[in-house]
């Protein structure tokens, strides 16, 4: 999928062309894929039930929608030092403050913002904040199911593994030996590794 795609399935068009025979179509094919509502990326509520997303698609939407985000930027750990004392000054004070710019007239004039515009960006925080919520449970959630799509499939390996350990000499399955003992020079590799990494704690206590 295309940025095109996703900006024309979800996203409203930024500059309608005049003439355009799409202008009377709806903005998704009646293919059972949901109605949008006139909000970007909101579901209507009588829309039906959603499709599992594609991960591949999906990725290719993120990255798209990252284009759509206001101010969106990646700080450096360095950058991250520099902002985080200022930008985390208690709510109360910040209030308190926004209250002080309403009573002084002269702010404006000192600051070059006025009581309004800082209350306007206290409110646009806010909404943030809960964008910000919203994405971490959406990540949360993620990485839960893949990682229960990793026990699964490490379950399935594991017995795969263990029931050629014990059956390998058979006759009818000697000739997954080599492949048996890839696996097991692996496995015995992982075990080596783990004793590795754990090591250097042992000595600390």
């Amino acid at each position: 999928m295309t940025a095109g795609r996703w900006h024309h399935a979800f996203m409203r068009d930024d500059d309608p062309r005049t003439g355009d025979a799409s202008e009377n179509q709806p903005a998704l094919p009646a293919n059972g894929v949901p109605e949008l509502s006139p909000d970007p990326l909101v579901v209507a509520s009588d829309a039906a039930q959603l499709a599992l997303a594609n991960p591949v698609a999906l990725i290719e939407g993120l990255r798209y929608l990252q284009q759509r985000i206001p101010g969106f930027t990646q700080l450096s750990a360095e950058e991250e030092r520099s902002l985080i004392r200022v930008a985390s000054l208690d709510p109360d004070f910040i209030e308190a403050g926004i209250r002080a710019g309403s009573a002084w007239s002269e702010m404006q004039g000192i600051i070059g913002r006025s009581a309004e515009e800082l209350r306007h960006e206290a409110d646009e925080i806010r909404h943030w904040d809960e964008v910000e919520l919203e994405v971490r449970a959406l990540l949360k959630g993620i990485s839960a199911a893949n990682r229960k799509r990793r026990y699964h499939l490490g379950r399935a390996i594991l017995n795969l593994y263990m029931l050629l350990g014990t059956t390998i000499d058979a006759e009818p399955r000697r000739h997954l030996r080599p492949h048996y003992e890839e696996m097991k020079r692996a496995w015995q590799s992982r075990k080596r590794k783990r004793r590795k990494a754990e090591e250097p704690e042992k000595e600390e206590e």
